[in-house]
């Protein structure tokens, strides 16, 4: 591969600002700062962030590429308005992907990653309950588990998406109901998963 291919190549990575203003942006989508089909104006966010409008398009291209944003043509950046139908199947979509990837990792059994779970127990019992900790830690461990990546990147590229729109359920629940989001205690009949 020439020298010359490459240097191309670099120049279409986000840089370390694009990264890092992403990253914010995507904190404030999946806490409700923006509303689904909210505009996001590049002169608005380059002047909050002190940078020029390079940094502040790879970051939204980034979270374009994310699901998360949407670009429409001749009117900017917004963020994505699912309809209740498209939540439904992308939901649906995750759900099967889960029993899937739950369904390889049973069929694996592989020693390497049954030896990972005591770790992973610990790291839920550690997050306190909450269950988006306790989900993510399974999930993973379930998707490494399962050894196929198509699947586990086609499950990441779902996430974003559904992530903005559960947390906003979640938080509009919490609200009615305090309890709502709190698991329950871990005893040991829920943590001898070793016995797959």
């Amino acid at each position: 591969m020439s020298a010359n291919l490459l240097a191309a190549d670099a120049e279409h990575l986000p840089s370390s600002r694009a990264l890092g203003i992403a990253g914010v942006l995507r904190k404030r989508l999946y806490t409700g700062v923006y509303a689904p089909g909210q505009w996001l104006r590049e002169g608005v966010l380059r002047d909050e962030f002190g940078v020029s409008n390079g940094p502040i398009r790879e970051a939204l291209q980034l979270l374009v590429a994310d699901g998360l944003l949407e670009r429409m043509p001749q009117r900017g950046i917004r963020v994505i308005d699912l309809s209740r139908e498209e939540i439904i199947e992308l939901v649906q979509l995750r759900v099967v992907l889960l029993e899937l990837g739950a369904e390889l990792a049973a069929l694996r059994r592989d020693p390497a990653q049954l030896a990972r779970m005591p770790e992973v127990l610990k790291r839920i019992k550690a997050g306190g309950g909450e269950l988006p900790q306790i989900a993510g830690h399974l999930v993973g461990w379930i998707f490494s588990a399962a050894g196929n990546e198509r699947l586990t990147q086609t499950w990441e590229r779902t996430q974003g998406p559904v992530r903005l729109y559960i947390q906003r359920a979640a938080t509009s629940a919490k609200s009615a109901w305090p309890e709502i989001g709190r698991a329950p205690r871990l005893n040991s009949s829920h943590t001898d998963i070793s016995r797959m």
